[in-house]
């Protein structure tokens, strides 16, 4: 299932400058490195805490990048 990378690649075709931060449950590396190769910003599991999800946001926002713990875990195997 690829419909993140397509949203991403079509929103970087319109607003390429667009903050993106993804929120799934998809946890593959392939899929994941796939992403961060189209330039997203930030990466979250679904069940991500309400506390965290804002602190990613605003990192984010501020012009740096967000990877929670667990997906970092999953791009350094």
């Amino acid at each position: 299932d690829m419909i993140g990378v397509e949203v991403v690649e079509e929103i970087n075709k319109f607003k390429p400058e667009q903050k993106i931060i993804i929120l799934a449950n998809k946890k593959e590396s392939s899929y994941l490195d796939k992403l961060e190769k189209l330039g997203i910003m930030g990466y979250v599991p679904n069940n991500i805490l309400p506390e965290e999800f804002i602190k990613a946001i605003k990192i984010v926002y501020e012009g740096g990048t967000y990877f929670s713990e667990e997906i970092q875990s999953i791009t350094k195997e």
